[in-house]
């Protein structure tokens, strides 16, 4: 079950004239797990993105232009043999904007882009296309509106539709702030999404693009209380942070154990409600400062199939983080909790909730050098995010961290 994992990546950032701006990217990324009471013995993927941005904002308007291009590569090794069940795919992306800004709340664009996926002989290839126009315009004095249409998007599997997406949103309040939006909009599918949010997978390829009907409400509380106070102990910000959203999904993805328990996915439609809440707040203790963070996610899903239940996605999840930011030290103690999971499409079986905790340790030793520590599962809990693959026990990670 030994484990390798490596990010290497590269952000630059050039200058021409006052109004335009260049920032290149590279990213490449390694990962082998082992598996082990399974046909597979090693799952490995590889991913490497190049990415080109460009920005140019001439007042009043604005352009963006965003051109991506990735490879990624995943096997999984069958056991006592060489052999390699491999997919590789490729990903081109572009997205052109342009904004026009009259005042802050006054504005009008478009957003044309694009996406490709070429894959192996075995699959169709895909691709998606869309237009967007919009337009934001102050209602009144505490209200402004943004109204997006038309929206076209085409995609390679003939689902083809006008779309249009609707906002209301306060502005010149001081402590308080609220959206609320509708879309209607077509979800393509990205397989790397798939990809990184779950390990010992066989990703599919052929899954369907998404209808989407997306109703959402965010508000925002900020206080900051910043007064140059030295006492001891002194509250400087506070923030919070309450929101929830409808959605209606004609593919909803929904994942599946194969024989070789490894995960897959089908797609079937599913109405879900969320509820979501963060709470921030920064205070100081005899000239340290401290970050608290608190939050929590609700959700409820609704199949239009009632036998059908809605696997590895858990219903409630809870976390707090506690950072101490001193000018040598910095500490980060983080906890999650997850409610406990379906792993069955079709029976009651679940796994057990999941409590897990890490504690990082930065200590700064010059401008430009860090020692940096981790420790995992600092509770030793027996959990598992996928039945059959319990998690590590207490890791200890220890290294060094240099800027150039």
């Amino acid at each position: 079950t030994s484990f390798f994992a490596n990010e290497t990546g590269f952000t630059g950032e050039l200058g021409l004239g006052d109004f335009w701006k260049i920032i290149p990217q590279f990213e490449i990324a390694n990962s082998t797990y082992g598996m082990y009471n399974n046909p597979y013995s090693r799952e490995n993927r590889d991913r490497i993105k190049f990415r080109l941005k460009t920005e140019y904002k001439p007042s009043p308007d604005r352009w963006d232009l965003d051109i991506n291009f990735a490879r990624y590569d995943h096997s999984l090794k069958e056991k006592n043999t060489d052999v390699m069940d491999r997919e590789t795919f490729y990903k081109g992306e572009f997205t052109l904007g342009m904004e026009y800004i009259w005042s802050a709340a006054n504005k009008a664009g478009f957003v044309i882009d694009g996406t490709g996926y070429n894959y192996p002989a075995l699959y169709d290839d895909d691709a998606s296309a869309g237009v967007e126009f919009y337009f934001s315009f102050k209602v009144t004095e505490f209200m402004m509106s943004t109204i997006t249409f038309p929206v076209f998007i085409w995609n390679r599997d003939g689902t083809n539709y006008l779309y249009a997406r609707a906002a209301l949103s306060s502005i010149n309040l001081k402590f308080l702030s609220v959206e609320l939006f509708h879309e209607y909009t077509l979800e393509p599918y990205r397989p790397e999404e798939f990809l990184a949010q779950h390990k010992y997978i066989q990703p599919p390829l052929d899954l369907l693009p998404s209808k989407v009907n997306h109703t959402e409400l965010k508000t925002v509380f900020d206080f900051d209380f910043s007064s140059g106070s030295s006492s001891s102990l002194a509250i400087s910000a506070m923030k919070l942070k309450l929101g929830g959203y409808f959605e209606n999904s004609s593919e909803f993805i929904n994942y599946s154990v194969l024989p070789e328990k490894v995960l897959g996915a089908d797609t079937l439609p599913v109405k879900y409600v969320n509820a979501n809440a963060e709470f921030v707040t920064t205070f100081g203790i005899l000239g340290q400062k401290f970050n608290v963070e608190f939050t929590c996610d609700y959700y409820r899903f609704y199949p239009d199939n009632k036998e059908i239940k809605i696997t590895y996605r858990p219903e409630n999840t809870f976390g707090f983080n506690l950072v101490l930011a001193g000018p040598i030290l910095e500490i980060n103690w983080s906890n999650t909790w997850k409610s406990r999971v379906y792993t069955d499409r079709f029976t009651e079986n679940k796994l057990d909730a999941v409590l897990s905790g890490s504690l990082d340790i930065h200590f700064k030793v010059y401008e430009t050098l860090y020692i940096d520590s981790r420790i995992n599962n600092i509770y030793n809990k027996k959990y598992s995010y996928r039945e059959g693959y319990p998690e590590p026990g207490v890791q200890y990670y220890f290294g060094l961290r240099m800027m150039i």
